[in-house]
């Protein structure tokens, strides 16, 4: 499950800009760069797969 969090945070910090915005939430955006953002995406997919796969191990587990 780490592995796929350091990705998106490795990914943010490389590609990803601040998008200030005045009134507004502190968002982070990564523009110019679709590669980047597609596997940005799809690690936070893989994330909460990961998440749920663990759940569902310990749920068999404990059966």
């Amino acid at each position: 499950m780490f592995f796929w969090m350091e990705l998106a945070g490795v990914l943010f910090e490389t590609f990803g800009e601040a998008n200030l915005v005045p009134n507004e939430a502190y968002t982070w955006v990564v523009i110019g760069h679709p590669v980047a953002s597609g596997f940005i995406q799809a690690s936070m997919y893989l994330f909460v797969l990961s998440c749920l796969g663990v759940q569902y191990h310990g749920y068999i587990l404990r059966r």
